[in-house]
């Protein structure tokens, strides 16, 4: 076996059954000869774009320096046939059980270090869903092919992973992040996302492959960017394969109705469904039609003509994207052998009609024999016309196949350039084509015939590539759709991303980034079961938009059974709650770049919904509140899905297929006497008799279900009562492709058996509100997790914690070795192992872990795993109220706290900023703080021989934002993101009871205690001018903290008196005159041309006249000009820098003014009116400060008002209208000093907007109202603790509005905690018909 293109070759030609392409072996020679992966693949369709999935793991097992442990396959389409994953799964089979010397030494390169009990190649898809399966794969050093779309991988990769714990997600952006190849199918149509990948690379902290993705842009139809490229040569066209390929015989036809635009849809609909049953020609011509149309509502329609056409149901499939996964495997796996290539035996048969969206266009290896398409773009018309036709070279010669293959094309008369989902493309395209071919012009009584299609095109890849050339650029770039506009990746929207413990306020969204400023929100996901009623939604209490925790029966179903991607539909959120809201269904696109569909008023939608974000966060809301990346579960009974998918005029009730998830081999199923349902027909699907499966399954779950009719309900339950009843079926050689629901609920079975008695859990759900009592088997292992406390303290078996340390050490340790990482983090990743678990020494843990008292541990040794079943949540409950431990405190915290003391002691060589970092992170939190609760009686903890002990604290850790944003700095967002998941994937593979490594223990190096630095003095001064309770004064209590702490070496805190919210700074100055003087060099630094510290001269920049409009004032497309052009002026990487951090804070593309057009937003602490600008905001108070250095002084001892000065509307009582002055004149006060502090605080306040306007940190929406609050605290925090604080989601306030003038309020009990005393809170007040107002402070009400 040679590690070269010939090796390759022989591996490709050993798995596949035939050689690779020309071009394929040359892509592999480019890569084993140690050359970077071309930017760019430009590959007609049909030739066997996937094989890269080979390439990418030959290039693994051979070593070479472009390699990478991960691949990525994105495909943004909802696809109904996933071709990469398919290719993917092919690839692993044959690694699992090699069939030649070649294959056994890629897989043997390939397995993971004492990888033996788990696959070669981890494959899988992400494709919507909560999860596909969270644990998608098992060890960071797993080789592993995912396909995907670009919103589950990007969101992933951005730490927002729709539908993903916030807790789980720096798990997912470090795999998806670090060591990965991202290759990018169809990347015309990706764009926005390659720009963010492009942009984000840049603050990765470092060029190798543990610091950022490798990306491949791969497309049929290039858009002529600057990229490396490779692809086909003279080799592929003289190939007898691609050749045919190439120069398949493709005719194309062209049909433009007779319709006024109101008759346009029924006339397209007419059309598409005749010429279908035209080109089926005879009843054993064995052809294959494939319709395709551009909505999911139309190709309902043409699939229902062709029904009342009389083509009988087992002639016909509908296949859309806005399926189940298990409804379309169902579907797929009674008919893909009709027409999948590979599987279609061209043999004559009855026609077979697929009726589909664009979901065919990418991905799928359908073989059709003609297609009927509705008008669309030159690109989506390529991607069509590759399903038909697909490989000459593989059919029979004669039998039912057609020599040519026929394409016609209906054009809708009612198109325009405003078409939802092509734009001005579609008609741009149909232009062109009538160029080559005169249309027919059916009316609605003439018949398809071959009369009408005399004219055509020829449609081949080189014909069309040809004719597509001949055009000149200017039409070529009409047939493009128009380029998004992406918005910048700042390294604030980053480090934004990056906290997802907890999530920050306001956060930005992601979906700009991956599609641009114009696309729709993400989608909703939907699932239905049957064991929730409308009974238990009416249970919770719900007002207006207002969420409800779930009834506890609903969560105690949801956390048994959770939901799966597997049983999910994907849907635009408007399109769902126009739905629960009654109103005409909305038709919907399956390409994201769609608009969304419009939507009527939905505020008193009367129907309730859950809403699912993980075992703690079940809640029932209004469907008015559904919002975008959602997961909402309905009862059966909404009905609103078939057969064949959504289906907004179906109210049969659902079938509930949650339970044939396969959870990767670790099922979960619900015993219940309606299990017996999921084997019957869905409605639509055709009758069928059950086949011998059918019956094999029924039989399989008749003793299971005798088992729960007799069981004493008074008796505990416990697997090892149903494991004798579960009898594995026969096992078969592979698993199928795709899977009936009979086939999958025996898989499930197979895998339940399995485990044995001795692994197998069972849970008891009670009867409740209707839905029928059942019992929930689950294997030892299934609930292994780390987003909530039980799921992570939980165990097959109990397991001491000294025990446990060791195990997550070693094997963290022996996961860092394996991926490359150096000693120094090896020794940092074991020590982190070693101590993570310290905190549940707290003896009321061990007392839940027990299930004891406290008090009756009697010497117990301590545990680290409870051996609790993690499905039966009752149980988890119970033992949290004995034992007295807090809800919801983290054992995290104290493990930090204990670590830091043992490291002090034993004085390692490490990075100990790193393993305290990890240690308080290893269940996803601290990024970058910790949420804390009360804990009125913490007990003492006692440590090692030589140290005090400990008090158990209430979890809230003042160094963690600060220590976090400079590890963050130090080893970048996703290397710091792998790293973490290093020590969280070795707990969770030991706790779920996997084969531990056997590698022995670093030798960690002890490092000579540092001499002790002198202290530098602190004092803590009061400026009794800043009053916390008022906007001006806490903004310029920020502005001091930011300027000392970015912008001079002394290190500052912050802090406000509990009794008079007077500001306190903790710094090495020691008076009210020193921070005067420091503030007043400041100013003096920045001479006469500066406004900012360290920016370029003359910036922000200024009108050129009193009449010109100000510079900042720009529409969107040209923000980024705006941008270029302001980086141009820094000189120095100090102003580059400087501009970088202040532009973001100041202007969003995220959202819109109100100005017409609109414009990109400014923050919403800037509201310019007259002749005031972005510039003047910041100069008109340095000019005060400047020309008056007692100001500042002034600013913090005392407020003197200056005449003539406004404020910038920061200070409501600057502001004194004609109406409020006895002369009747408007007279204006200020007090500069503080405004120009204020002005400073800006990059503490992020930015970021939607569709709705701008938001910025302390702004909140609330009852349709604009409303700043903010908190005063009482301890010194620096500016990294309080930007953590200031975006600490628990700070939201609420609205009261009975009174005469609104009152903010907020619960005492989630802020006390964060040691936050009370909130300030302000609105702007109009003060002009132009002009947003000035803040001015509003009451605050705890409660």
């Amino acid at each position: 076996m040679t590690w070269d293109a010939e090796g390759f070759a022989r591996f490709f030609a050993d798995v596949h059954g035939f050689a690779p392409l020309p071009w394929q072996h040359a892509l592999a020679d480019h890569v084993l000869q140690g050359e970077d992966w071309p930017q760019e693949i430009d590959v007609p369709t049909g030739l066997g774009k996937t094989a890269l999935i080979d390439i990418a793991l030959f290039a693994s097992a051979a070593g070479a320096p472009a390699a990478r442990r991960r691949v990525f396959f994105v495909v943004d389409r909802r696809l109904v046939v996933d071709q990469a994953h398919t290719h993917a799964r092919t690839i692993a089979d044959a690694l699992a059980a090699p069939g030649s010397e070649a294959v056994a030494a890629v897989a043997r390169a390939l397995r993971p270090a004492e990888g033996e009990d788990g696959p070669v190649v981890e494959v899988g898809r992400m494709r919507g869903g909560t999860t596909w399966s969270w644990r998608w794969v098992e060890r960071p050093d797993a080789h592993a092919v995912i396909a995907g779309t670009v919103d589950q991988i990007g969101s992933r990769l951005l730490m927002r992973g729709y539908g993903l714990s916030a807790n789980l997600a720096p798990i997912d952006a470090a795999l998806v992040g670090t060591d990965s190849l991202i290759v990018c199918d169809e990347a015309h149509l990706a764009e926005p996302f390659l720009t963010t990948l492009q942009a984000a690379s840049e603050f990765a902290g470092g060029p190798g492959r543990l610091h950022r993705p490798t990306v491949v842009a791969m497309s049929a139809t290039t858009n002529g960017m600057e990229r490396t490229r490779h692809t086909i040569t003279a080799a592929d066209e003289n190939h007898p394969v691609a050749a045919a390929r190439l120069h398949a015989p493709r005719r194309l036809h062209l049909i433009h109705p007779k319709a006024t635009p109101a008759q346009a849809p029924r006339a397209v609909v007419a059309q598409m469904a005749a010429w279908a049953r035209h080109l089926a020609d005879e009843p054993d011509s064995g052809r294959v039609v494939l319709s395709v149309c551009n909505t999911v509502a139309r190709s309902r329609a043409v699939f229902d003509a062709l029904a009342t056409a009389g083509v009988p149901a087992e002639q016909r499939i509908l296949l859309t994207g806005r399926t189940r996964p298990l409804d379309r495997d169902h579907l797929l796996a009674r008919t893909a052998d009709k027409f999948l290539l590979g599987q279609r035996s061209y043999a004559s048969a009855p026609p077979f009609h697929i009726v589909s969206t664009q979901t065919i266009e990418v991905g799928a290896n359908l073989d059709a024999d003609h297609l009927v398409t509705e008008s669309t773009s030159i690109s989506a018309l390529i991607q069509r016309l590759g399903r038909i036709g697909r490989a000459p070279d593989q059919r029979p010669n004669g039998g039912a196949t057609a020599s040519v293959f026929r394409a016609v094309v209906v054009h809708d008369p009612a198109t325009t350039d405003d078409d939802p989902v092509y734009g001005p493309a579609r008609p741009a395209a149909w232009e062109v084509l009538c160029r080559y071919a005169t249309p027919a012009r059916p009316t609605p009584k003439t018949s398809p015939s071959a009369d009408l299609m005399g004219d055509h095109i020829v449609a081949s890849p080189v014909a069309l590539q040809r004719m597509l050339a001949d055009l000149s650029p200017e039409a070529r770039a009409r047939l493009a759709p128009p380029a998004p506009l992406v918005p910048r990746v700042w390294e604030t929207t980053l480090q934004a991303w990056s906290n997802t413990g907890p999530r920050p306020h306001p956060d930005p969204p992601v979906a700009p980034y991956l599609h641009g400023l114009e696309t729709r929100e993400p989608d909703v996901q939907i699932l239905w079961r049957a064991d929730l009623t409308p009974a238990h939604l009416r249970q919770a209490r719900t007002d207006g938009s207002r969420v409800a925790p779930a009834p506890e029966t609903v969560q105690q179903r949801l956390q048994a059974l959770p939901p799966a991607a597997e049983e999910m539909l994907s849907l635009p959120a408007p399109a769902l709650r126009r739905w629960a809201n009654g109103n005409p269904p909305a038709d919907v696109a399956d390409v994201d770049t769609a608009h969304d569909p419009a939507e009527p008023d939905t505020q008193n939608a009367t129907m309730r919904v859950v809403r699912y974000r993980g075992r703690e966060d079940i809640a029932v809301i209004p469907a008015s509140a559904i919002r975008p990346g959602d997961t909402v579960v309905l009862p059966t009974s909404a009905g609103g899905c078939d057969a064949y998918g959504w289906n907004p005029d179906s109210r049969a009730p659902v079938i509930d297929i949650g339970d044939l998830a396969l959870r990767r081999h670790r099922p979960h199923l619900r015993i219940h006497p309606a299990l017996p349902t999921v084997l019957q027909p869905a409605p639509g699907e055709p009758a069928t008799d059950p086949g011998p499966p059918e019956a094999d399954a029924l039989e399989r779950i008749r003793p299971l279900l005798e088992i729960l009719q007799e069981r004493d309900p008074d008796a505990a339950v416990r697997g090892a009562d149903f494991a004798h009843a579960l009898t594995p079926p026969p096992a078969v050689d592979a698993e199928p492709l795709f899977a009936t629901r009979a086939r999958r609920l025996l898989q499930v079975l197979t895998d339940l058996a399995a485990a044995g008695p001795r692994r197998l859990n069972a849970a008891l759900l009670p009867e409740s509100e209707g839905a029928a009592g059942a019992v929930v088997l689950s294997t030892a292992g299934a609930g292994a997790g780390d987003d909530d406390t039980s799921s992570a303290s939980t165990a097959p078996a109990p397991v001491e914690l000294d025990e446990h340390q060791h195990a997550v050490a070693d094997q963290a340790a022996a996961f860092a070795r394996a991926l490359g990482l150096d000693d120094h983090t090896v020794h940092a990743l074991w020590l982190a192992g070693r101590h993570h678990d310290e905190g549940k020494r707290d003896p009321r843990f061990q007392a839940m872990l027990r299930g004891l008292p406290a008090d009756a541990l009697d010497g117990l040794p301590a545990l680290a795993k409870s051996g609790f079943n993690p499905a039966d949540r009752t149980a988890y409950r119970q033992a949290l109220a004995r034992s007295g431990y807090p809800p919801g405190l983290r054992h995290e915290a104290l493990s930090a706290r204990i670590a830091a003391a043992l490291l002090d002691q034993h004085g390692y060589d490490v990075d100990r900023d790193l393993v305290l970092h990890l240690i308080a992170t290893h269940h996803g939190r601290a990024r970058p703080l910790i949420t804390p609760v009360l804990d009125p009686e913490p007990p003492a903890i006692p440590l090692p021989t030589g140290l005090e002990a400990i008090t158990a604290a209430n979890g809230l850790d003042r160094n963690q934002p600060d220590r976090f944003a400079r590890l963050q700095q130090r080893y970048g967002p996703w290397h710091l993101c792998l790293l973490e998941a290093v020590v969280r994937m070795a707990d969770i593979w030991c706790s779920a009871g996997h084969t531990l490594t056997t590698q022995t223990a670093p030798t960690i190096p002890r490092s000579r205690p540092p001499a002790p630095a002198r202290p530098q003095p602190e004092h803590t001064v009061t400026l009794p001018a800043l009053d916390g309770r008022d906007p001006l004064g806490f903004l310029a209590a920020l502005g001091l903290l930011r300027l000392l702490t970015d912008h001079t070496d002394q290190t500052a805190a912050l802090a406000f008196d509990p009794a008079t919210a007077t500001a306190h700074l903790t710094s090495p100055l020691p008076s009210l005159e020193a921070i005067a003087q420091q503030l007043h060099t400041l100013v003096t630094e920045l001479g006469v041309d500066r406004l900012l510290p360290d920016a370029p001269p003359h910036w922000p920049p200024q009108q050129a006249s009193d009449s010109a409009a100000d510079p900042l004032r720009v529409p969107h497309d040209r923000v980024p000009a705006f941008i270029e052009d302001a980086l141009a002026m820094a000189d120095a990487t100090v102003e580059q820098a400087a501009v970088r951090r202040w532009l973001p804070t100041i202007l969003t593309e995220l959202a819109s003014d109100t100005h017409r057009p609109p414009r990109a937003a400014l923050t919403p602490y800037m509201a310019p009116a007259g002749k005031q600008t972005v510039v003047t905001f910041f100069k008109a108070p340095l000019l005060e400060v400047r020309n008056r250095p007692r100001l500042l002084e002034e600013a913090l001892r005392a407020w003197r008002r200056v005449e003539g000065t406004t404020g910038e509307y920061l200070d409501h009582r600057a502001i004194r209208m004609a109406g409020d002055t006895p002369l009747g004149k408007a007279a204006h006060a200020s007090v500069p000093g503080a405004t120009w502090l204020a002005t400073h605080a800006l990059p503490l306040l992020r930015l970021t907007g939607d569709a709705r306007g701008a938001s910025a940190t302390l702004w909140h929406r609330i009852r349709r109202r604009r409303i700043m609050a903010w908190p005063i605290w009482e301890p010194s925090l620096d500016a990294h603790a309080v930007q953590a604080l200031l975006a600490h989601p628990h700070l939201r306030p609420d609205l009261d509005l009975t009174g005469t003038e609104p009152v903010v309020t907020a619960n005492r009990h989630r802020i006390a905690p964060l040691e936050v005393i009370t909130l300030g809170a302000a609105q702007r007040r109009p003060i002009g018909v132009k002009n947003a107002g000035v803040l001015a402070p509003i009451p605050v009400q705890l409660r």
